[in-house]
């Protein structure tokens, strides 16, 4: 006999004593549920697939409700959605572990770390280049000037020093071939990108993949922006930088340099030519240091520019550096490297406030260049046979002689820059919505360290890459779309014990560290200082990552939910449960901190009659599914494992990362 309910408006016709879930999969309306297992009775624990009774004020869990003629159902309706929140924010308030490794989510572009750690381990480097380039389309360029936000935060730290993620996916891109991702099919749509730094050369990479054609239009005779003509040879050889160029070349990337907007080419014509505009634009020039007498200085941006363009340079003798940044540093390893017989740093900062990167300016000491740091009273004449800067430190007078002095100040931005260009403000007063990077006149869209100030090459991929999603979306709608973060639970700090338990299978092997060039750099000239690894450098240093990522991540049904219900981990504050992992069984790792009390793995061990299989150990706070009789999952899993991990919705039982047969795991 057959009932007929109403659900969310439409009229449903279910066979008698089928739940309400079956009754709107019947019909293709979906219903949420973490601990529903087809074929068995519900578990009911989840509380997620709940549901509105119209005209009762009831929630029911449709899982276990049963279809009755003349029901009217609601299951998307606001007081259904706040259930459901307050139902995963409950389940998460004592969810422990990473969604996603402290080092991917530090990565402003957002790379697999693990994922492409993995391929290296298993010898596919092709296959590692490729999961690298699907977030980052610099890949030799960023494998030698990143600064590494990844490895402050790597948890191997925790037990001796970080994974070199940065020099392994270095090796990474150096070792293979010239690997060209597919594209997807042409969609007619032009788009003209202005600046071929890192933003736009990121931003015209994603594109091209996504279908659109892409013309890089820019000042300077070659692409890279201030990649090609700010950072030293010694650090990023230019053929590193072809390299990767050569990758957008071969997507289909039109360059055409020595273009510049406002005077080679106007906004209002790349309007009228394309589809969409994207002005990538840089923060190109030194901000002004605030030195007296500062004008008998050579600006350091100015300085790095001629160098990196071949220009005869009349540096000699004894030079002068003021400045405290990344752009001091490479002007005064430049200038040793020309010829000076003396320079010295003069920075207002004291030396652990200074905005350069520490091992950067190790290695500029290691030189020989000395540094005079938290000084006051800065100031700058000429004088008969050169310059003079006076300065105090320590309460007394000093003074350097000079040769030359160059000022390198921090990069500055000039917002007002695109307004000169053509940019009008949107409805609210902004030249770009920070949101969408979509400007007030449509179709044009900005990026870059115009719109973000100066800051890493990282950060600049990153914003292009956003720029790309919402040109596409612009493209292929007619709306610009915001930023999409995934949803992350965040493990925090671990305590002794945990870390204990992490590391319990860890590889003790040291960090490598391939030698550097720095010391006696006169005479090396600009040779690149690092060298990358071997590959038996590289297969150690991959094998010390201990993959802390969760197995489960990308299929994670708590996950996906939280995201979609705007669920907050913190909501609930309160104990949580401790870090465990049991990595017994050969091919399944169970993390009871993830276990969420569904019963699924309980269940089909029951059913397959599995001794001692999994069981509901213990009441209230510490309950958990596990192993009985302190068997361990191996034991008590057998050859059911990859079926309970398959079905866990929360990666307590998740599969063990094998880039033998899943490079992203």
């Amino acid at each position: 006999m057959a009932v007929t309910l109403t659900i969310d408006g439409r009229t449903v016709t279910a066979e008698e004593g089928a739940t309400i879930l079956d009754a709107a999969e019947s019909v293709g309306i979906p219903i949420p549920t973490l601990c529903r297992l087809k074929g068995h009775e519900p578990g009911s624990s989840c509380f997620l697939c709940v549901v509105e009774i119209q005209g009762r004020g009831q929630l029911l869990p449709s899982c276990a409700a049963r279809a009755a003629d003349g029901l009217v159902v609601l299951t998307d309706s606001e007081r259904v959605r706040d259930a459901r929140r307050a139902a995963l924010e409950l389940l998460l308030s004592d969810h422990t572990g990473d969604c996603v490794a402290p080092c991917s989510v530090a990565c402003p572009a957002g790379l697999d770390i693990p994922g492409f750690i993995r391929l290296l381990r298993s010898g596919r480097d092709d296959d590692a280049m490729r999961l690298i380039l699907e977030a980052i389309p610099l890949p030799r360029v960023l494998g030698r000037i990143c600064p590494r936000f990844c490895e402050r935060v790597c948890r191997r730290g925790d037990l001796d020093e970080p994974v070199s993620i940065c020099l392994l996916k270095r090796f990474a891109a150096d070792e293979s071939a010239l690997v060209i991702p597919s594209r997807a099919e042409p969609t007619c749509r032009r788009v003209a990108i202005v600046g071929a730094g890192p933003s736009g050369l990121s931003a015209a990479f994603k594109l091209l993949l996504y279908g659109h054609s892409c013309v890089i239009y820019d000042a300077n005779p070659e692409p890279g922006g201030l990649l090609r003509y700010a950072i030293p040879e010694y650090r990023l050889p230019v053929e590193a930088l072809r390299s990767d160029v050569g990758i957008l070349e071969s997507l289909g990337a039109e360059f055409r340099m020595g273009a510049r907007i406002g005077t080679d080419v106007s906004l209002e014509e790349l309007e009228q030519g394309y589809d969409a505009v994207l002005l990538a634009l840089g923060a190109g020039e030194n901000e002004d240091i605030g030195v007296e007498g500062c004008a008998v200085a050579i600006s350091g941006m100015d300085f790095l520019r001629r160098v990196r363009n071949g220009e005869k340079s009349q540096i000699a003798g004894s030079i002068a550096i003021l400045g405290n940044g990344d752009e001091a540093i490479a002007a005064a390893r430049t200038a040793l490297r020309l010829g000076a017989t003396n320079v010295n740093m003069i920075s207002e900062r004291k030396r652990e406030h200074m905005r350069c990167r520490a091992e950067e300016l190790r290695e500029a000491e290691r030189e020989g260049i000395k540094l005079y740091d938290g000084v006051s009273s800065l100031r700058a004449d000429k004088a008969a046979s050169g310059y003079v800067v006076r300065f105090n430190e320590g309460g007394g007078e000093e003074k350097v002689e000079a040769d030359a002095v160059i000022a390198a100040g921090q990069r500055r931005n000039d917002p007002q820059g695109l307004a000169a260009i053509g940019l009008e403000p949107d409805a609210d007063g902004k030249l770009v919505d920070h949101k969408t990077l979509a400007s007030g006149r449509r179709g044009v869209f900005s990026a870059g360290e115009m719109v973000s100030g100066p800051g890493a090459a990282a950060r600049a991929v990153a914003m292009g890459k956003r720029a790309a999603d919402s040109i596409d979306s612009y493209l292929r709608d007619g709306h610009p779309a915001a930023e999409h973060r995934p949803f992350h639970v965040f493990m925090g700090k671990l305590d002794d014990c945990e870390r204990e338990r992490l590391f319990r299978n860890a590889d003790r092997m040291p960090r490598a560290n391939p030698q550097r060039t720095g010391a006696g750099a006169k005479g090396l000239g600009f040779a690149e200082i690092e060298r990358g690894f071997s590959r038996r450098e590289a297969m150690d240093e991959a094998a010390r990552c201990i993959q802390c990522d969760c197995g489960a991540r990308d299929d994670c049904g708590l996950r996906r939910l939280a995201g979609e219900y705007d669920a907050k981990q913190g909501r609930y504050p309160g104990l949580k449960r401790s870090f465990e992992r049991d990595e017994s069984h050969p091919t399944v790792v169970y993390e009871s901190g993830k276990c969420i009390l569904c019963g699924i793995c309980v269940r089909i061990c029951e059913q397959a009659g599995r001794r001692p299989g999994m069981a509901f150990l213990g009441r209230g706070f510490v309950a958990r599914a596990a192993p009985p009789f302190g068997a361990s999952v191996a034991e008590a899993l057998g050859d059911l494992a990859g079926e309970c991990a398959s079905a866990c919705p929360t990666g307590a039982l998740s599969m063990k990362k094998d880039a033998g047969t899943n490079g992203t795991g």
